[in-house]
């Protein structure tokens, strides 16, 4: 029996409007706060259904507990009046990093889209609204990108970040209208039922970096003959992100993006080109072989030095102007120092690119493995869109209950692990087979 007739014979009415799921890997301790302002998001339109999946990427069990007792007690109340904006807390008991944490939201969410937010930001109230808006103005789009801002320079460091710009692509819905590519902080996607073969790859940092560029090239070659129309921007979709480290120097997170983006010299070598050497290139390249050809250390490390001062110099010049204006009204040696600062941040990136280390790209297989039903005396409800049961290499995906026609409907006696053999009846007997097979290592509330 095939999942129309199913439906025919269970009298489901198929929901109109748009199926929306938001992703939140979460691995910081104690900011439930902003795990509330999330979850709390709602969309002012009748017709839009959402779920929230938040994916405990920290091992500490007391970070487990206090989102659990969070999501239970937002949960408690929202489904006194329906099953929308249901909190979904995924949890594998490790750390297994940024890229393997969206990838289980990604992967088990049946929605047509997803948000994926940092569990540090503070999205506008009105964020759902504007996304549904983009999408019915740019139907063709599989990627919309949102406004990511930074708070106003607060200190020194600051200065040297907004005048090199580093963080430009947190902003860059208000630069182009579409847009090369997207931070993760606040990006919407069509969702992997639509395109499985998209995924998150593991040879990035666990904290990030290359992995957005990677992800939204794969929705560009999934689609080619879109061009430019794959991706959106949506600068009314706002979230509000802190200073990295509390606005104090973290030359280590900026060294972390520039490993992860050297990542994409192999993953998308159509993508790369030809420039003149940077000081590390040059030093590595260029002076070291002379020193070691001519055995004269003192010259080498003259000339060295001297090629490090000289671009240091260049950049100071370039980013002067940028450091003027964001130390407006303080003393010249303050702005002069600012613009070497952001050369350094430049300089750092090149540092850690000019010496990156690859890793095995391979996309991490996220196991749908043995789990925990919702609290006693509980019951998940959905009027998400339905849709048949689906293995793909990535894993296995939550089901249609073919009872009720709900999405990831459980009973409060029933696991997880009897939850999808049930479901799965309907299904070919090797997906039956793999749904039977469960482990325990991840759970869900």
């Amino acid at each position: 029996m095939n999942l129309r007739k199913l439906k025919k014979l269970v009298d489901v009415p198929r929901p109109q409007g748009v199926c929306l799921d938001v992703v939140v890997p979460s691995y910081r301790a104690n900011n439930n706060d902003f795990l509330e302002r999330i979850a709390l998001l709602r969309s002012s339109c009748e017709d839009v259904y959402v779920k929230f999946w938040f994916i405990v990427d920290n091992p500490a069990n007391q970070h487990i507990i206090e989102v659990k007792a969070l999501a239970n007690k937002l949960n408690s109340i929202q489904l006194k009046r329906d099953g929308n904006y249901f909190i979904n807390v995924v949890h594998y008991g490790e750390n297994r990093g940024a890229s393997y944490a969206r990838n289980t939201g990604y992967n088990y969410s049946v929605a047509d889209w997803i948000l994926f937010l940092d569990d540090d930001v503070i999205p506008d109230f009105n964020i759902l609204d504007a996304y549904i808006g983009a999408i019915k103005r740019y139907p063709e789009a599989k990627v919309l990108a949102g406004m990511t801002i930074l708070p106003e320079s607060e200190n020194i460091w600051t200065d040297m970040l907004r005048a090199c710009n580093v963080g430009y692509f947190y902003g860059i819905s208000n630069q182009m209208r579409h847009p090369p590519w997207a931070v993760t902080a606040n990006l919407l996607v069509r969702s992997s039922r639509f395109n499985p073969t998209i995924q998150f790859k593991n040879c990035f940092p666990k904290t990030g970096g290359g992995e957005d560029i990677d992800f939204v090239y794969q929705y560009k070659q999934f689609y080619p003959t879109m061009g430019i129309n794959v991706t959106a921007a949506v600068p009314e979709a706002i979230v509000k992100h802190p200073w990295w480290n509390g606005g104090r120097p973290c030359y280590s997170q900026i060294t972390g993006w520039a490993w992860g983006d050297s990542q994409c010299i192999l993953e998308w070598p159509s993508k790369t080109f030809l420039t003149f050497p940077n000081w590390i290139e040059y030093s590595l390249f260029v002076v070291m072989p002379l020193v070691i050809y001519s055995q004269k250390p003192i010259a080498g490390l003259v000339v060295g030095g001297t090629v490090i001062v000289f671009e240091h110099l260049v950049k100071a010049a370039r980013y002067l102007p940028a450091s003027k204006r964001e130390c407006k009204g303080k003393g010249f040696w303050r702005k002069l120092f600012v613009a070497f600062g952001a050369g350094s941040v430049l300089s750092a990136q090149e540092w850690r690119a000019g010496t990156w280390e690859r890793y095995p790209s391979e996309v991490p297989t996220i196991p749908l493995d043995r789990g925990e039903g919702p609290p006693s005396g509980t019951t998940q409800r959905s009027t998400q869109r339905c849709k048949s049961y689906q293995s793909l290499d990535f894993g296995l995906r939550t089901a249609l209950d073919p009872t009720t026609g709900d999405h990831n409907h459980f009973r409060p006696e029933m696991g997880y692990s009897d939850f999808l053999p049930e479901m799965c009846r309907h299904c070919t007997p090797s997906l039956r087979k793999k749904a039977n097979s469960f482990k325990d290592n991840i759970y869900f509330i």
